[in-house]
């Protein structure tokens, strides 16, 4: 602080000689009080994804920083602050069920395929996830089958000749129970005659066969249905 010709740099009671405009001596006691600067130090610990505020500064992630504040007297005080980033930890479940079954992970029941997440508050006091991957199994088929004469299907331990819809119950490799509707139709074999006549060289194809004799011959042909 300067008065007059004096600096003065220090708190205390200082008496200064000055001359007016007018020539006449002024004494002048100035009394200095000296405000103290502070440096503070700080550690503060945040959850990932989250931020702390040190007057207009933000500050998200680790590190060491530094702040100059100024104090109700007006005087510059700096804050270093240590920032501490507490991990938040990230696990997954996957679970098979048959349908109409549930599986219970952490205290939630679930019942339906799908991906879940569920929220826990961890040691550290930050948010940590476990993301859940429920599989479910169908337990219900059906099945429309078109049988040719003669012809049979298995499903499980039964055998189907006959025309009808057939409701079977299957154990899956996975535990399941499975019920397998089937729907059997038939078709009966059909059979075609036919008079050719082709000129002595020439030759006719039936199916994947190729005649250029006289005679009688039978093939077997498959339609749409496999008769």
């Amino acid at each position: 602080m300067k008065i007059g010709n004096s600096n003065y740099t220090a708190a205390g009671v200082f008496v200064d000689s000055l001359q007016s405009k007018s020539g006449c001596d002024s004494v002048l006691v100035t009394e200095i009080f000296m405000y103290p600067k502070y440096q503070l130090s700080q550690s503060v610990s945040i959850c990932e994804g989250d931020s702390v505020k040190i007057g207009n500064s933000v500050f998200k992630f680790a590190g060491t920083f530094a702040t100059t504040l100024p104090t109700v007297n007006g005087c510059d005080s700096v804050i270093v602050t240590t920032v501490n980033v507490l991990p938040s930890k990230i696990e997954n479940a996957e679970a098979i069920i048959c349908q109409g079954d549930s599986v219970k992970i952490r205290q939630i029941t679930y019942y339906t395929a799908g991906t879940y997440v569920q929220t826990n508050i961890g040691p550290n006091g930050c948010k940590d996830l476990l993301i859940v991957k429920i599989i479910e199994l169908p337990t219900s088929f059906f099945n429309k089958v078109t049988l040719c004469d003669g012809d049979s299907i298995k499903v499980g331990n039964s055998i189907y000749k006959t025309k009808g819809i057939y409701v079977d119950r299957l154990i899956s490799t996975l535990g399941c129970d499975s019920i397998i509707t089937t729907d059997i139709s038939t078709a009966k074999n059909s059979l075609y005659e036919q008079n050719v006549s082709i000129c002595k060289g020439d030759s006719i194809k039936v199916g994947a066969k190729v005649y250029k004799a006289t005679g009688n011959f039978r093939d077997t042909i498959f339609n749409q249905f496999g008769l």
